[in-house]
């Protein structure tokens, strides 16, 4: 089996799952092939994603020859399909003028997207996310007939922008949905009117094995708290350092880790220094799996404490 793998920016340090997903998937035998609409910062691409990043194909910039090829030939050989899907996918995006116009590039990218695929004889599409690349895999889907199946996590359902319409149209005609809990199954069911029973929960696993807990945390006898998370606000980093303080004003000798990075850095690092915390709670950055599964092991406690965000980004497990 042939299958092309789509997501909105691959690799990153915040989606590892993703890179492990894809790298035991190649072990099973399965000729997977990797596009990503868009480079993703080269800051978020650690040496342990270097090999990853060179075997991925980028969708942007556009091949412009190409580009133009498939959108004149399409609407020459089958106009009807081809119309009546961009207004479709227009329609799905018209939540604001620059929403709309997002969506005629979308899916204009789509339809080079598709001839390459079917070019290369591929058999199916599978999206990680429902977010950009749902949208692309939907408009290869009813121009170009190519299976597809899409992993939804949180955010690609939740934030307010990713109105009904638009994840039905992103989703609806998927051949398989796989959701990370029972809570999205629901939530999804009840957004988009799409059969429960189209809808599989897949769990998002661990090795379990690179999680042995040791001794080492009772030498220093500091509590240590650990956080593990992008820095955006739904994680919610800031009630974690807020329950720090609150914690040491009680008394608590304690120490707090937060793993990641993120938009929210600045204004989480004012935070710790407003409270007096910069002595116990130390902001780490990005660390790769090695080192994060070293600092679970001296942990007293991992703590996450997640919100639902203004523009209703949440998490779903």
């Amino acid at each position: 089996m042939k299958v092309a793998y789509l997501t909105h920016s691959y690799p990153v340090y915040s989606q590892t799952f993703s890179v492990d997903e894809v790298r035991r998937v190649r072990t099973k035998g399965v000729r997977l092939y990797v596009f990503s609409i868009k480079k993703p910062d080269p800051a978020l691409v650690t040496d342990l994603l270097q090999p990853d990043f060179e075997r991925t194909s980028f969708l942007r910039p556009v091949p412009i020859l190409r580009f133009l090829r498939a959108n004149v030939r399409m609407p020459i050989t089958q106009p009807a399909s081809y119309f009546r899907t961009a207004f479709r996918c227009i329609r799905a995006n018209s939540v604001s003028v620059l929403q709309a116009l997002k969506g005629v590039l979308h899916f204009l990218e789509a339809v080079e997207l598709g001839e390459r695929l079917v070019h290369k004889n591929f058999d199916c599409l599978h999206i990680q996310f429902a977010d950009t690349a749902a949208t692309y895999a939907a408009v290869v889907h009813h121009l170009y007939k190519l299976p597809y199946s899409v992993a939804v996590h949180a955010h690609d359902i939740f934030e307010h922008r990713y109105t009904d319409r638009l994840v039905a149209f992103r989703i609806g005609d998927a051949e398989w949905i796989r959701v990370i809990s029972e809570f999205n199954r629901k939530f999804l069911h009840e957004k988009t009117g799409i059969d429960a029973n189209h809808i599989e929960v897949v769990r998002c696993g661990i090795d379990v094995s690179k999680l042995r807990r040791s001794t080492a945390r009772e030498k220093d006898a500091r509590k240590l708290i650990v956080s593990v998370g992008r820095l955006v606000p739904y994680k919610g980093h800031d009630i974690l350092i807020r329950a720090c303080r609150q914690l040491k004003d009680q008394g608590v000798d304690l120490a707090c880790k937060i793993v990641g990075d993120g938009p929210e850095h600045t204004a989480l690092s004012r935070l710790i220094l407003e409270l007096n915390l910069q002595d116990t709670i130390e902001l780490v950055g990005v660390l790769p799996h090695s080192e994060i599964c070293r600092i679970l092991d001296i942990a007293t406690v991992f703590a996450l404490a997640c919100r639902r965000a203004d523009d209703g980004a949440m998490d779903g497990i």
